[in-house]
């Protein structure tokens, strides 16, 4: 049986796509309520009122896999506030979906931690917002939250469950960030940085008092792009493998960090695997990873051009490839994008993926857009949430901030 690396298999499939859009991946937000109250948070309200119940959430993942949907996230609020969760888990799993699990991890019991590690999904996202209890805190409002977060995800990593530790960086926080990376190596996580921070889908520009300066953004981004010295490494006893093999480029897929696994069960169609360089095990029909190739992440790995990229207004995965389903049952393009709105509970997950595809495809960029003639769009990270949060629009004019952060990566690669 031919093998397939994990990072080929998603971005593989994500590629076809962009040519002949066809539903690959779902970000399904469980709920709104949040037992956290952090201070960057893009959701408007943390309360869980008139969301689906459990059997409207399992028809839309029936949908969802039968229009071939391979893999799903399972996001909040935090999911753990549900009393269901494990139900709507279960059953995307029997759907034979790839499974990942986003969570701040304070709620993780070592009753649900048992159940996580046999569900065994594909991945379980964690994020950190301090590497102390008075950092964390200040970021999460909740007294007692630190040492909560500590404790799920210890469980989770003594019990063997593959996280990713995503590493949360606001402007009360990134003097702690090379603690929060020791904390993710000490327990030999895979961590990826993230400077992201957007106005509320409300149109709240709060969060944005907490979003690092262009020069602060640079900066993580610099120390992530530069080569990490050996010296260094040979100082705590690390190899430069073992290092790559923990930090994730931002944007970038995080594959399991021990053993080649089980990706799916669902074959996916014979053509598109051969044009993907694998087979299915006739067998078995799953999909298996390559050891080797999974263990180091793509470190040099070229950024995801943004939206604006050769000049189309989507260049992302929206209506291509990816949806996003509230926990309202409106389809939407991304978890940023909350558009078009499409109410699942009145029509279908297909006629509603028709028309995130035809949205998508029709969408021109207006006079005022300025992505499409800009020399530094190769080294933007502004992407159409961006815009859609900020003003409400996919193709506002130039965003200052994105800008000086671009001629601060095209200056720095310049010079190297």
């Amino acid at each position: 049986m031919n093998e397939i690396s994990f990072e080929r298999l998603v971005f593989g499939v994500d590629d076809e796509a962009r040519a002949a859009p066809h539903l690959v991946q779902a970000m399904v937000e469980l709920t709104y309520g949040c037992n956290l109250r952090c201070v960057h948070c893009y959701n408007p309200t943390h309360d869980a009122q008139d969301e689906l119940r459990t059997e409207a959430v399992l028809r839309i993942l029936d949908e969802l896999a039968h229009e071939g949907c391979l893999r799903v996230g399972f996001t909040g609020g935090e999911l753990f506030v549900r009393r269901d969760t494990f139900d709507i888990l279960r059953h995307a799993k029997r759907l034979g979906m790839i499974l990942t699990i986003l969570t701040n991890a304070t709620m993780i019991t070592s009753k649900i931690a048992d159940r996580l590690a046999a569900l065994d999904p594909h991945q379980v996202d964690v994020s950190v917002y301090g590497a102390s209890a008075e950092t964390y805190e200040t970021v999460t409002r909740v007294p007692g939250s630190f040492l909560r977060f500590l404790s799920g995800l210890d469980r989770l990593v003594e019990r063997h469950v593959r996280v990713l530790l995503k590493l949360v960086l606001l402007t009360v926080n990134v003097h702690e960030r090379r603690q929060m990376q020791e904390l993710a190596m000490s327990r030999n996580l895979r961590y990826q940085m993230a400077t992201d921070v957007h106005p509320r889908v409300d149109g709240s520009i709060e969060p944005l008092a907490y979003r690092l300066s262009p020069a602060q953004a640079f900066e993580v981004w610099r120390e992530s792009a530069e080569p990490i010295p050996s010296a260094s490494l040979t100082a705590r006893g690390e190899s430069l493998a073992a290092f790559d093999g923990r930090c994730i480029p931002a944007g970038g897929v995080a594959p399991p960090s021990n053993t080649p696994g089980i990706l799916g069960r669902r074959a996916l169609p014979a053509g598109r695997l051969a044009r993907l360089g694998a087979t299915p095990d006739v067998h078995h029909g799953l999909l298996t990873s390559g050891g080797s190739q999974m263990r180091g992440a793509s470190r040099a790995k070229a950024e995801e051009p943004s939206c604006g990229f050769d000049g189309r207004v989507f260049h992302c995965r929206c209506g291509k490839s990816n949806v996003a389903v509230t926990p309202h049952g409106r389809l939407n393009l991304c978890l940023s994008v909350y558009h078009p709105r499409y109410d699942l509970t009145r029509g279908s997950l297909k006629d509603g993926w028709k028309q995130l595809v035809d949205l998508v495809a029709s969408a021109r960029p207006g006079p005022a857009y300025e992505c499409n003639r800009c020399s530094l769009t190769e080294h933007c990270s502004r992407g159409v949430g961006d815009s859609w949060l900020a003003t409400g629009q996919f193709d506002n004019p130039c965003m200052p901030h994105y800008r000086e952060l671009a001629e601060r990566k095209a200056s720095f690669l310049r010079e190297r």
